[in-house]
């Protein structure tokens, strides 16, 4: 009989989140030098965009905790912030110039770092009364998630049937 204070149901949502954040990553973060280049960036302006895209990790990423905190609950904030990420790539099709595309990267990353800022709090939060092993099994879904979709949108990538 499984209770609330049980650690397969307390996580039992939050395997398939990091599950999906990886499939998530693996399918857009890889090709996304090879997306600029084809849109006329060179090496130098690769370099840049990748780096701004990068500091809201360390800068910008405190939208998310911080309505966590004070508005929202954190498992809502991470919805909220995956709907928008999801909505800025989906600006990536219909930005056509490399300035638009160099714009709209970064201004995906915000959105990408608020819920996995907030999601490892969370599953801490919920593995309190787990095994410390239980952790490391979540972040190795994620892992495999990357690893899956990655290989299977590079195979794609090679082949017009897939698209």
């Amino acid at each position: 009989m499984d209770s609330p204070a049980d650690p397969a149901v307390q996580i039992r949502g939050l395997n398939w989140a990091y599950v999906l954040m990886g499939v998530a990553d693996g399918t857009l973060l890889p090709f996304i030098p090879l997306y600029l280049f084809e849109r006329g960036l060179n090496a130098a302006w690769i370099g840049l965009v990748l780096a701004v895209a990068a500091s809201p990790r360390s800068r910008w990423a405190w939208p998310g905790p911080t309505f966590a905190d004070r508005r929202f609950s954190p498992e809502r904030m991470v919805v909220i912030a995956s709907i928008a990420a999801a909505l800025v790539a989906l600006l990536l099709p219909v930005a056509g110039g490399a300035a638009s595309v160099a714009v709209v990267i970064p201004l995906r990353s915000p959105w990408r770092a608020s819920p996995f800022m907030l999601l490892d709090p969370i599953t801490l939060r919920r593995l309190r009364v787990g095994r410390a092993t239980d952790y490391a099994r979540i972040r190795l879904r994620m892992s495999a998630g990357w690893a899956a979709s990655a290989v299977g949108s590079a195979r794609c990538s090679r082949r017009p049937a897939c698209i």
